[in-house]
């Protein structure tokens, strides 16, 4: 239930994580109460009713335009809480998406973890080539080689995303690392 990505939407997914998750919690939440409201019933019978009716009418013409009313109806609002719900299920996949990539990023290498953060959390948008050059001179790296790392930590992302790998297994990954350059201190 993910969501086809691109280096964009992780880069964005990076910056903008928990605004984004706010945002999408009362997107849902605003569908719920939508799906969930009596009067969009009453609203849309309303708006079903309203070009059929005529006051000028026959009696026995308004019997059989209620027929038709309620038949609209009922397909109005069926594909009225369709909608809702196909909306609903895109906020989960958009949701679930950005969880992923964020269960990746914290399985990332020290050095793979910085070279994100400050060519995209710490600089803005226009500043990637500043941040390329003071990363050059506080690490004494060569730019090709930062970028190098960015396009590697890139694939990884994408990699590991596209992965059969639950969360849980992705996140116990970092546990495991973390275990195993424990010992392996312990015993040098």
């Amino acid at each position: 239930m993910y969501k086809e990505i691109d280096q964009e939407f992780i880069i964005r997914t990076l910056r903008t994580y928990d605004a984004r998750t706010i945002e999408l919690r009362r997107e849902m939440s605003t569908q719920y109460t939508l799906l969930n409201m009596q009067t969009l019933d009453d609203e849309l019978l309303q708006a079903t009713a309203y070009p059929i009716y005529s006051p000028s009418e026959a009696r026995h013409q308004m019997d059989s335009d209620i027929d038709e009313i309620y038949t609209r109806y009922i397909e109005l609002s069926k594909q009225r809480v369709d909608d809702i719900k196909s909306l609903m299920r895109d906020i989960i996949e958009e949701q679930e998406s950005m969880n992923r990539i964020m269960a990746i990023y914290e399985i990332l290498d020290e050095k793979e973890r910085c070279v994100l953060d400050r060519l995209y959390l710490h600089s803005a948008a226009e500043k990637i080539h500043d941040a390329v050059q003071q990363m050059g001179t506080d690490y004494d790296l060569h730019p090709q080689t930062i970028y190098r790392i960015r396009r590697k930590t890139m694939e990884k992302i994408m990699s590991f995303y596209k992965s059969d790998l639950t969360q849980t297994e992705i996140l116990h990954m970092r546990t495991q690392d973390a275990v195993c350059l424990k010992n392996k201190e312990k015993y040098r």
